[in-house]
């Protein structure tokens, strides 16, 4: 397993020495009967899977995992399980039912086990309390996914391997961009970005690009949307579509504010389709929200022979995007669309009108 990781470090998760060293892992688990050994191997066969942003694949490879974690009773690989049901069912699109798998993964967490995982790949702990911090936002509750996520920062600052430090610091700069925080965000990407490049962590690289750009928009939008795509391009070497729908979504923000519409549209566009292709629909009502806003804006620009068909269109979007959020149950998503729609209504209407229809005047 520690070849399999080793691997995927040095050359990339989609790289033919780490799909050597992977099918490897997969022949030794046919001989293996001892149940916390295929809970491991099962673990690394569930984080590959995510790392190449197949979502529905590490699904499938969910039910090996949870029952040689079940069958040995052992806290650690329960954690563990328990992570992996949680972070696969939020990227499903499911925040409700993850909350349920991330408090039953809360059970079993405790310095005692931390201790005893903190040789695993992953920093377990910090990785159940970023996930938390996550899927709280996502249920609408922005303060306790902040206290969450400062209490994943702290943990790491407190003992965690420096991996587990990149990790918690990318899960507290992604809370502060979805709060819109860009002077909190600006600071972590910073520190991010040094400790991932002073150790070559690839990954975590890509994530201190993405989130340092998304925080240069407001004065340097052209700049932001390079730096962003270069971030992107370094995940593709180590970890191809993971979170992708996310980042790309950050990129087309870049794209508009630098009014690079087109551009703007085919970076979303390209998020949707890598969201259906990959099962990771959980900021899939917030991509069609941000579509909608770009048929809004190409219709304020083209002549009145199209502007009637994209104003439709967006209206239709921003209907798709309400009910993909109510759906998934993701209320803060859902509150972006409703503005959206609200917005969107004051502008037609003008804001006296508006404003009488709302007062009963």
């Amino acid at each position: 397993m520690t070849r399999v990781a080793a691997a995927i470090v040095a050359w990339g998760v989609r790289s033919e020495r780490a799909a050597d060293e992977a099918a490897r892992l997969e022949v030794a688990a046919a001989r293996i009967t001892r149940p916390d050994a295929l809970g491991r191997i099962g673990y690394v066969s569930w984080s590959i899977s995510l790392m190449r942003g197949d979502i529905r694949g590490a699904e499938r490879r969910l039910g090996r995992l949870v029952e040689a974690a079940d069958a040995s009773g052992d806290d650690g690989l329960l954690l563990q399980a328990g992570n992996a049901q949680a972070i696969t069912t939020l990227a499903l699109g499911d925040p409700v039912g993850a909350r349920e798998h991330l408090a039953r993964a809360s059970d079993h967490d405790s310095p005692a086990v931390r201790r005893r995982l903190a040789g695993a790949y992953q920093d377990s702990g910090v990785l159940l309390r970023s996930f938390v911090a996550l899927d709280e936002w996502l249920l609408g509750d922005a303060d306790v996914a902040r206290r969450h996520a400062e209490e994943a920062l702290a943990l790491a600052r407190a003992g965690s391997r420096l991996d587990g430090l990149c990790q918690a610091l990318g899960a507290l700069a992604a809370i502060h961009q979805l709060l819109g925080d860009t002077s909190t965000v600006r600071a972590l990407a910073d520190e991010l970005l040094a400790l991932a490049e002073a150790n070559e962590f690839s990954l975590w690289v890509s994530a201190g690009k993405v989130m340092g750009g998304w925080a240069m928009i407001e004065d340097e939008p052209a700049d932001a949307a390079e730096w962003i795509r270069s971030g992107l391009a370094e995940v593709e070497s180590v970890a191809d579509g993971v979170w992708g729908p996310y980042h790309l979504s950050l990129l087309a923000e870049a794209e508009t504010a630098a009014g690079r519409i087109a551009e703007a549209t085919e970076v979303v566009d390209r998020a949707i389709a890598l969201a259906e292709a990959s099962g990771e629909r959980w900021y899939l009502a917030e991509l069609t929200r941000k579509r909608a806003g770009l048929a809004f804006a190409a219709a304020r620009e083209s002549g009145n022979g199209q502007r009637g068909r994209l104003d439709r269109e967006a209206d239709d979007l921003l209907e798709r995007a309400l009910d993909i959020a109510r759906a998934q149950g993701a209320h803060a998503l859902e509150l972006r669309v409703l503005a959206t729609i609200a917005a969107r209504d004051l502008e037609r209407r003008g804001p006296g009108r508006w404003l009488r229809e709302r007062s009963g005047a």
